[in-house]
């Protein structure tokens, strides 16, 4: 019967650990038929998991290979840089930045936002473009992104948009 052996499992404080080892029979096609290994946790931490597979067949060959499991943290979005401005005044420059997560990220939603204003995604910045035409003060903005892994985050985020003075 053929084995294989996981060795050299290093989860490097992610959480993970080497599972169950199940072996396929190999009864007909011993090159088709696959053999699964089985990694399972909940991961806790970023960091990288590795691990050595070694597997023999019945006439003696043997294959060596090692693997490797990233875990990403996962992605946060930073607070608002500018939360005031003025109505009618182009140039907002606040910003958020994406930390973690796995990108490329993408703009899933978005409410509560001065009209006027719109999202941009570059990157790992959130950025606004427009000019708002209400002063008042939006308490209730949020913004949802996803990252490649299809994980998300939202953030919540409030706006003052101030009357013009002359």
């Amino acid at each position: 019967r053929p084995t294989i052996t996981v060795s050299n499992f290093s989860a490097g404080g992610t959480g993970l650990k080497a599972g169950a080892i199940t072996i396929s029979p190999f009864q007909y096609l011993p090159s088709i038929e696959p053999a699964t290994i089985t990694i399972n946790g909940t991961p806790t931490a970023a960091g990288t998991a590795t691990f050595t597979v070694h597997v023999a067949d019945l006439a003696g060959l043997t294959l060596t290979r090692t693997f490797r499991i990233v875990i990403s943290s996962p992605a946060a979005i930073s607070n608002l840089t500018q939360t005031q401005w003025t109505v009618g005044q182009p140039g907002f420059a606040g910003t958020m930045t994406i930390s973690g997560g796995v990108g490329p990220f993408h703009l899933v939603t978005f409410s509560g936002l001065p009209a006027g204003l719109t999202p941009t995604l570059s990157g790992h910045t959130i950025g606004f473009t427009g000019t708002p035409t209400l002063a008042k003060t939006f308490p209730n903005g949020s913004i949802t992104i996803a990252d490649a892994s299809g994980a998300s985050v939202t953030k919540a985020f409030s706006i003052t948009i101030n009357p013009f003075l002359q």
